[in-house]
C-alpha cells in the first residue's frame, strides 16, 4: 500500500511540474512565446521579398519601416516551431537584424563560397526541444530593432523593443 502511495504521489508531482507548451498550429512558422501569458503570436510574414544583387552581396528589401509585431525585450525573446525533419534549426532557421531606410527594412548578407552552408551576420540563438518535433527558440542580449528569421522562401518579421 505505501510503494502504491509513493508512486501516485511521484507520478503526480512530475506531472505537476511538467512544462507544456501551447501548441502551434502551423509547421515551420516560428511563433512568438510570450512566458508571462503562455500564448502563441503569429509574425509578420512576407514570402519572396525584394531582392537585388551584387557579385557576392545580396540584398533582401521588406516593405514597410516596422513589424505588426513588437515585443518587449524585458519578457524575454523566445519563439516556438514545430519542425517535421531530421535537421536541428540552427541549419535551417537563420536571424538577421534588419536596417530601416525612408519606406523599407533591409539586409545585405555576404555570399562566400569558402564558407558556404554558414550564414555570416547571423544573430546566434539557442533551442532545446520541447515536444515531439517542437522546438523553443531563445534568443539572449538582443538589442532593440527590427529582425527577420529566414526559413525557406519565407521571411518572418518582427520588432523588440
Amino acid at each position: 500500500m505505501k510503494i502504491t502511495l509513493v508512486l501516485f504521489f511521484t507520478v503526480f508531482t512530475i506531472s505537476l511540474f511538467a512544462q507544456s507548451y501551447p501548441d502551434p498550429e502551423f509547421v515551420e512558422k516560428p511563433m512568438y512565446y510570450d512566458v508571462n501569458t503562455k500564448q502563441l503570436s503569429a509574425l509578420e510574414r512576407q514570402i519572396h521579398p525584394s531582392q537585388a544583387s551584387s557579385g557576392f552581396n545580396q540584398t533582401f528589401a521588406y516593405k514597410g519601416t516596422t513589424s505588426s509585431l513588437h515585443i518587449s525585450k524585458a519578457n524575454g525573446v523566445q519563439f516556438l516551431i514545430r519542425l517535421f525533419n531530421s535537421l536541428e534549426p540552427d541549419l535551417i532557421l537563420f536571424l538577421y537584424p534588419l536596417s530601416v531606410t525612408n519606406s523599407t527594412r533591409q539586409i545585405k548578407i555576404h555570399i562566400s563560397l569558402k564558407d558556404s552552408g554558414t550564414a555570416q551576420g547571423a544573430i546566434p540563438f539557442q533551442y532545446r526541444k520541447v515536444g515531439e518535433s517542437l522546438y523553443m527558440l531563445t534568443i539572449e542580449n538582443i538589442e532593440p530593432g527590427e529582425y527577420v528569421w529566414f526559413l525557406k522562401s519565407a521571411s518572418y518579421l518582427f520588432t523588440v523593443e
